[in-house]
């Protein structure tokens, strides 16, 4: 039974991609909702909510042309749901997209190497405050990018990704 949900799942998404043009297809990672779907499939058994969640899943996979074609409010719904989805995923069981650390770090990197960067030009003369102010966000940059790295990969080897 499970499995042949997730191969109706598979087929309707991929009826429905037809309906849909190419860069949307991409943009609106189509290919990520046959994941989420696995996913949720896993862990129904032990999790309530995400027995609920499938649900959704089926409105998207059915509606997913309409959902994309349609005015921005549909759009809106899609991402809505899909992020609703993706939040259960992340905070109960775990589960993370792709590149979900780099990303968090790499934006808190950035913000705390200027700030420090802001911080230790305050002692030094005008002519270098903008190169030091640079070098904090860059090092904070580098810093954040390595350390997210290493994060995703991790959750990579413990098979927790979309």
């Amino acid at each position: 039974m499970q499995k042949d949900w997730i191969k109706k799942i598979e087929n309707q998404i991929e009826i429905e991609k037809t309906k849909i043009h190419k860069r949307d297809v991409k943009f609106y990672q189509t290919d990520q909702l046959i994941r989420i779907a696995k996913r949720l499939n896993d862990n129904e058994d032990s999790c309530k909510e995400c027995k609920s969640l499938k649900s959704n899943i089926e409105d998207i996979s059915t509606n997913l042309s309409a959902y994309i074609n349609s005015i921005p409010t549909g759009r809106r719904e899609l991402e809505k749901k899909q992020d609703e989805i993706v939040k259960h995923l992340k905070g109960q069981h775990q589960i993370y997209p792709v590149y979900y650390f780099v990303s968090l770090y790499t934006f808190l990197g950035m913000a705390a190497g200027t700030l420090l960067g802001l911080l230790i030009s305050l002692f030094f003369s005008q002519d270098i405050f903008i190169y030091i102010l640079i070098g904090g966000w860059f090092a904070g940059l580098a810093a954040g990018y390595f350390v997210g790295n290493k994060k995703d990969w991790q959750v990579r080897r413990e098979h927790r990704l979309l």
